[in-house]
């Protein structure tokens, strides 16, 4: 079953960190219309949703970086 997850996955949740922010960008929208999309049609979105947790944390991590950066 774990296979099965992976390969309807929109992206390797490892490899996140290497996407440019524009890369993320489209991924967190076509995830989120994806979700959207399924809970409509009322299919479970569990894997879904936690992939896109994964999505959002390394958006407000890479938020987060940038403001330290520039307060220095």
């Amino acid at each position: 079953m774990k296979n099965n997850a992976r390969r309807n996955s929109f992206v390797n949740i490892e490899n996140l960190a290497i996407l440019t922010d524009e890369e993320l960008r489209r991924t967190f929208l076509s995830v989120r219309s994806e979700l959207n999309k399924k809970r409509r049609k009322k299919i479970n979105t569990r894997n879904l949703e936690i992939e896109y947790c994964y999505i959002q944390k390394e958006m407000q991590d890479r938020k987060e970086s940038y403001r330290k950066t520039r307060a220095k």
